[in-house]
């Protein structure tokens, strides 16, 4: 059973004090933001992985079986695209998944260099039965916000997403070489 995390979701007035008082430019705002975010979901991967743990899954189990059963047929870069890991990582939960017969992997038919990964017909059930732990209590916790608040969320968040991507991008662009 996973260790369920209660620490608060907002940052505590003491320790944004004394970042005040070290970092001229330190806004308390940004960091309550991002500790939230962070916190939140730290959070629901817990929740998810306890209840998940019914079938011998966890979260981060449950969301590369979800991504390669929605797509019946993946690359593994494919998949670190859709769930945001790097391609190592991949590979070693991959191995771990393949290794307990959940998938398969077979050779791309259209580039030799990679390959595509299928789930096993037991990981095929499996993930259907997770599906049904991991989904039917969201609706009772999502309920603490309205239909337009969800949607607003959504919204807030890929625009903070996009925000982050993009000082990515211009931060590797001003990069010396």
């Amino acid at each position: 059973m996973t260790r369920q995390r209660t620490g608060a979701l907002l940052i505590p007035e003491e320790h944004l004090e004394k970042h005040r008082r070290r970092f001229a430019r330190f806004k308390p705002l940004n960091a309550q933001v991002l500790f939230a975010v962070r916190a939140l979901a730290q959070r629901i991967n817990d929740d998810a992985t306890e209840r998940l743990a019914e079938v011998g899954l966890t979260a981060r189990q449950y969301n590369y079986l979800s991504v390669i059963y929605v797509e019946e047929s993946v690359t593994p870069n494919e998949i670190g695209t859709l769930i945001h890991t790097a391609n190592p990582t991949v590979t070693s939960m991959l191995n771990a998944l393949e290794r307990d017969g959940l998938v398969v992997r077979q050779q791309h038919p259209d580039d030799g260099r990679s390959s595509v990964v299928t789930l096993t017909p037991r990981g095929k059930s499996l993930y259907e039965k997770a599906f049904q732990l991991h989904h039917d209590p969201i609706e009772e916790t999502m309920a603490a916000l309205s239909t337009d608040e969800r949607k607003k969320l959504v919204d807030v968040l890929v625009r903070l997403g996009d925000s982050f991507a993009n000082a990515t991008t211009r931060k590797k662009k001003r990069k010396p070489r």
